[in-house]
């Protein structure tokens, strides 16, 4: 009897092992045609930057018409109240002249116009024809024409941040912090802002009481003065910029660049009718007194504010 053969039998294809070994070939076969055209990833493209859009400056008639609609009508409001307080100090000038004795009222309403214009702390028993003749030199117009010059000049035709963002058109600084807006270029160690005002007639308001109150603008209220004698004319805002000189450290070169403003845009069209021998203060003119001042010619063929 022969001994039994152990060697290794190959699996018979009808055996379970090679159904197995079949299963497993048939299910390779799709896995291996998918992984074939599996899709590669590209390699990535390189970044080509793309060209900001074109700077579209709006038209400079469209920003200078937005402007005077801002503008011009609050600067007239502002002067119609300055007339108010300028008639009522008249009238009660022509009562003191007549021996006519002021209401009370009245006389409070005179000294609280000597604090606010920085004439003095007025008692009421002080209010007196000097008194009144000293506030009528600050409280007068301001030619719309010189406002708006000024306020193109300092905004930008309104475009500044400052506009924007705080109805400041006229570069006005307050000194106590958090009051306004802290300039981009502000002097390391300054603790100046840019005042921002709740509406642009505040703007307008504080301008005018700037200009007519604070000793740097002493010129400007002297030569409206001269201009107030003269019947049938308007204030010349081209004479009365000579004044402002401190308002900008540019000094005589601001005040030309005004003057080029004002006659670049015609602005004196938006000035008031001229001046009416009513309006006229005869005893005024006494006490305005002569100072060299700076020539201020320019012929404004630019306009310094765009």
């Amino acid at each position: 009897m022969s001994p039994p053969d152990n060697s290794a039998v190959a699996p018979a294809p009808g055996t379970l092992p090679g159904l197995l070994l079949v299963l497993f070939c048939l299910l390779c076969i799709p896995w291996s045609l998918y992984l074939a055209h599996w899709p590669r990833p590209e390699p990535p493209k390189p970044v080509v930057a793309t060209p900001p859009p074109p700077v579209v400056r709006e038209d400079i008639r469209v920003v200078k018409k937005r402007f005077y609609g801002h503008l011009l009508p609050a600067i007239k409001r502002q002067n119609r109240e300055t007339r108010s307080e300028r008639q009522q100090l008249l009238d009660s000038r022509n009562q003191l002249k007549l021996g006519e004795s002021l209401e009370a009222d009245l006389i409070n309403d005179i000294s609280r116009l000597a604090v606010k214009y920085r004439i003095s702390k007025t008692s009421p028993d002080k209010v007196n024809p000097e008194l009144i003749d000293a506030l009528l030199l600050r409280v007068d117009e301001i030619p719309p024409s010189m406002a708006l010059a000024q306020s193109a000049m300092e905004s930008a035709w309104g475009r500044s941040r400052f506009a924007k963002q705080g109805n400041n058109y006229f570069g006005q600084w307050c000194f106590s912090a958090g009051c306004g807006m802290v300039p981009g270029r502000r002097t390391p160690g300054a603790t100046h802002e840019v005042a921002r005002y709740h509406s642009i007639d505040d703007a307008v308001g504080a301008y005018l009481l700037n200009i007519n109150s604070h000793p740097a603008y002493e010129q400007v209220r002297l030569l409206r003065a001269e201009q107030r004698q003269q019947a049938g004319t308007a204030l010349d805002s081209l004479q009365l910029v000579r004044g402002l000189e401190k308002y900008s450290a540019k000094g005589l070169i601001y005040i030309e660049e005004l003057q080029s403003i004002i006659r670049f845009n015609r602005l004196q069209q938006y000035d008031d009718l001229p001046i009416t021998r009513a309006a006229v203060d005869s005893n005024t003119a006494a006490s305005v007194k002569k100072k060299d001042l700076p020539s201020g010619q320019h012929n404004g063929e630019s306009d310094p504010a765009l």
